[in-house]
């Protein structure tokens, strides 16, 4: 049997010492689902008066720190996060816009809380997962107060 060479023996055992090193996924797609979400909060800050326009107003700025904080997630995992285009925006109507963001909330809030056993994130996807939980609470309230 052949002798191994040192440095390459030392460099097996330490990769087999580490064990399966755990795929990164793309984020992506959660950067343009909470995009998205800021397009859809934004119209609807356009055409709701009164607290529940400063309600979606709210809920547009946390859905910009929120794709924010998942482009930084990405940069620490030395993944470039892309280039951004403008925020999309929801033109379908008051109701089909609020609807569509309760179930958006409320699937991203299960993406998140998902996430949040990751070692060097989780903490972060935990806020993100409560922040969606907090946003499916007001959307479903602004549903109730506009009827749609």
């Amino acid at each position: 049997m052949e002798k191994m060479d040192a440095s390459l023996e030392r460099r097996v055992w330490q990769r087999v010492s580490r064990g399966p090193q755990p795929q990164r996924e793309d984020l992506r797609p959660l950067v343009q689902a909470a995009r998205e979400a800021a397009g859809d909060y934004r119209f609807l800050a356009a055409h709701l008066t009164g607290a529940a326009g400063d309600q979606a107003k709210r809920l547009y700025e946390l859905a910009q720190d929120t794709a924010a904080c998942l482009r930084g997630v990405q940069l620490l995992r030395g993944a470039a996060p892309g280039k951004q285009g403008p925020v999309p925006g929801g033109q379908s109507g008051l109701r089909p816009v609020l609807e569509r963001s309760c179930r958006r909330a409320r699937t991203m809030a299960g993406e998140y809380m998902a996430r949040s056993a990751d070692p060097e994130c989780g903490p972060v996807f935990m806020a993100l997962a409560q922040r969606e939980q907090d946003a499916f609470g007001r959307l479903v309230s602004l549903l109730g107060q506009t009827g749609g």
